[in-house]
């Protein structure tokens, strides 16, 4: 039984004595038609089986969860929920969460773009990662676009028209301000 299914019959055995019964021991509830659940998410918690009514129904709010089918044998990676919609125009897409790990990845131990790259192929399929199509010039691309509206964003300032030279660069705590970081009469001083 696939993990809608269940949902119905727990709700129908549940109901109120007010409430219209349903037959639990039917084999379906009424206006629902019982499919194989041989559908699983890779990046949903739990081991819930799904058919693929169920599937798209459930991840409508997460088209990139990987999904595996059931082939009589054993498990193999199928479509991104968002094909199993029949979805004709596919783009890559990359989420905030992954343009984040990244830049955390890179400022803290110098990844590469390259060797992340090669990581996220490794991780959607171990066994034969070069099949899959590359996205590295898409990803870099990405990354530096997320770097400029992160810059943007840090200097609150829209858009590039709006910004004049010097404006989104970092004041250098190292570098000598007067005023901020230098005693003010530093110009008088004997050792100076």
């Amino acid at each position: 039984m696939c993990r809608a299914a269940a949902r119905i019959h727990e709700e129908a055995a549940a109901a109120s004595p007010g409430e219209i019964p349903v037959d639990t021991k039917a084999p379906n509830p009424p206006n629902f038609t019982l499919q194989k659940p041989e559908y699983r998410c890779l990046d949903c918690i739990g081991a819930w089986r799904y058919c693929e009514e169920c599937v798209v129904a459930d991840h409508c709010g997460t088209p990139l969860h990987r999904i595996e089918r059931w082939n009589g044998l054993m498990f193999s990676l199928s479509w991104r929920v968002s094909s199993l919609r029949h979805m004709r125009d596919q783009a890559t897409a990359f989420t905030f969460q992954l343009l984040k790990h990244y830049h955390q990845s890179n400022l803290a131990s110098k990844t590469a773009a390259h060797d992340y790259h090669k990581c996220l192929l490794r991780l959607s399929d171990p066994i034969q990662p070069h099949k899959i199509p590359s996205a590295y010039h898409q990803f870099v691309d990405m990354m530096r676009q997320w770097r400029a509206l992160q810059t943007f964003q840090s200097s609150g300032k829209l858009d590039s028209s709006e910004v004049r030279r010097g404006e989104l660069a970092y004041t250098c705590p190292a570098c000598p301000h007067p005023g901020i970081n230098i005693p003010s009469g530093w110009e008088d001083h004997p050792n100076q």
